[in-house]
């Protein structure tokens, strides 16, 4: 899966690697079942809601809780 997440070094700033995983988002097939491995823990729990914090997490937390069938909440900065 590693092959999935790009580095990209000194951005944004000197210094700073970059995981970039538009690569895998990009892959349904990977991007789901990555997103089914997430979920799997927490299948047997009664969850109210995920929150997560911005961009990437975004992305994942959102598709987990739809696959809990609860809330997602967003934190911001």
């Amino acid at each position: 899966m590693e092959k999935y997440v790009r580095t990209i070094s000194d951005y944004p700033i000197p210094g700073v690697e970059f995981r970039d995983i538009t690569p895998l988002l990009q892959d349904k097939d990977l991007f789901a079942e990555v997103i089914k491995k997430m979920t799997k823990p927490w299948e047997s729990y009664e969850i109210d809601a995920i929150l997560s914090i911005e961009a990437r997490g975004f992305i994942m937390a959102g598709a987990i809780a739809n696959n809990l069938g609860t809330a997602f909440v967003p934190l911001r900065k």
